[in-house]
This record gives structure tokens, sequence and C-alpha cells, in this order.
């Protein structure tokens, strides 16, 4: 197996970030592990990590979600950056706050689906109604893309709508910004599905 290409040199002293935010069941998983393969970059799942090391408060039964302990969260995530200091890391995260080092954040993807597509995508998943309910109007109204653009600013956010694009079609987009094919700067605020989504499917 030959070794992935490098296309931009994301090695350096200090670990450079590169963010994959977004409403769940949007892609980012799928996203961010393809593009660490293809950087030969070390692939943090923020969601995983506050699982399987415990780092959360308590569990939110009626939501069925971990409540992140943050303070544990900045220290793990702070050790994985020191560990691969040398190397760039690409992570994945809907929740977005203090335990990033923003410094070191030189992309933010923000994957966007069509609302109904995510309805129909977490309602194969078995969700139930009232947390599909509370994420496809997360991702109507653009709370991930909001959130990233407080924590980071508009420069470092780009928003990629996923909709009816394959993840092998999403990765060519994000790749060709980070070798810089694409003009470097931030889109964020381009999609904007309260122009076309129908309010009334909610009743």
């Amino acid at each position: 197996m030959s070794r992935p290409e490098h296309h931009t040199p994301l090695h350096t002293e200090l670990a450079i970030l590169i963010l994959i935010t977004g409403t769940p069941g949007v892609g980012k998983s799928i996203l961010a592990s393809k593009l660490s393969k293809k950087l030969d970059c070390q692939q943090v799942d923020i969601s995983t990590l506050v699982k399987t090391k415990e780092l959360y408060t308590r569990v939110d039964k009626k939501r069925r979600t971990l409540v992140a302990d943050e303070r544990r969260l900045t220290s793990a995530v702070s050790k994985i950056i020191h560990e691969n200091k040398n190397r760039c890391l690409v992570i994945s995260t809907h929740f977005l706050g203090g335990y990033l080092p923003t410094r070191q954040v030189k992309y933010c993807f923000v994957l966007r689906l069509h609302p109904e597509k995510l309805r129909k995508r977490l309602a194969s998943r078995r969700w139930s109604p009232s947390k599909i309910r509370e994420n496809v109007e997360a991702e109507l109204i653009g709370v991930c893309q909001f959130e990233a653009v407080a924590l980071l600013g508009r420069k470092r956010v780009h928003e990629i709508d996923t909709t009816g694009k394959s993840s092998n079609r999403v990765l060519r987009e994000v790749s060709n910004l980070v070798d810089g094919k694409k003009k470097d700067i931030g889109n964020a605020g381009v999609v904007d599905w309260l122009e076309t989504y129908d309010l009334n499917i909610w009743g």
C-alpha cells in the first residue's frame, strides 16, 4: 500500500487543526476518515473520545446524549495535540467550544445537508421523532455554522453543501481548499435553507 500523497505542507512544529463540523447525520465521520488518510493526519472524533474516555458529567436520558465535561475534554484534546505536535489533526465534532485551541485551527468545514434529506437519514437510523426534529431544526437555522463563525471568525469557516453529493465529491471540494486550488477565503452564510424549506412540514 502506497503512502498518502502530501499536497500541502501541514506538518509543522505545532499541530495544525482541521475541523469538520455539522449537524449529526450530515457525513462528518466519513469525510474526516477520508481526509485524514489523504493528508496523512491524525483523526480525532470528539463524540467517540468523550464516550471512550468517559469525559462526561452525566447522561441526558431524555435526549439520549452525553453531556461533555469541558474541563476534562480540554485536557484530553490538549494531550492529543501535544502528542501529535508535528502533524495535522482532523477533528470531527458537532460540538465546538473552548476545549479547542483556536489559534491552531487552519480550516473549519461546516457540512450542510438539506433538512428533508437529513430528516429521512435520521429516521432510517431509528432516531426518536423529538430528536429528529431537534436536529433538523438545528440544520435549518444553521446552528453549527453560527457557532463556527462565533468561535473562529468568517475567514476560516467554509460551508459545504453535501446534498446529492457522494462522499468522494465532498472530499474533492474540501481537498481543493486545503491544497490551495480554490481561493482560501471563508464562505460562511452561503447555505440558507430558510429560503427553500417548507416550514409547514412539521404541522
